[in-house]
């Protein structure tokens, strides 16, 4: 995450994904990518860092992708 601050929030399963998004989205936006797995202490760390922003989340619609909209619910 970086320093400056943004209002919008897009999140990812991983590297190629963010930079996929990187290549087309024209706005200020911080992309956080979790790899495919997220635990539930790193996104407690999140939580204020993303509590004032605008949050997307964009997973794949199999098994890792369902249990991470899960835990971000």
């Amino acid at each position: 995450m970086n320093d400056s601050y943004v209002d919008k929030v897009l999140i990812v399963e991983g590297k190629s994904d963010k930079d996929k998004v990187q290549r087309i989205v024209n706005e200020p936006i911080e992309i956080i990518c979790t790899n495919g797995t997220i635990s539930h202490t790193k996104l407690d760390e999140w939580i204020e860092f993303l509590d004032d922003k605008e949050v997307f989340i964009l997973v794949d619609a199999d098994t890792a992708g369902e249990k991470l909209r899960k835990l971000f619910r």
